[in-house]
């Protein structure tokens, strides 16, 4: 995930798309990976190419692939 977001949407803002404001806030700070559910909704309210999104990133310091 594009990290940067997190500057310009407040948690509140993500909690529609990624689930509960611990959810978020787990994301947020790699300690949970995005599920797919969680990379179309946010896809949709940030209009951004899922692609932008299934990037894989650090997790807890080891590489994290997308959940199916």
């Amino acid at each position: 995930m594009n990290f940067a977001i997190a500057h310009i949407y407040k948690e509140k803002d993500l909690i529609p798309a990624i689930g509960s404001k611990t959810t978020v806030s787990l994301v947020l700070n790699r300690k949970r990976a995005l599920t797919i559910e969680m990379i179309r909704n946010l896809s949709a309210l940030l209009k951004l190419p899922v692609e932008v999104l299934i990037q894989p990133y650090e997790l807890d310091g080891k590489q994290e692939k997308v959940r199916v």
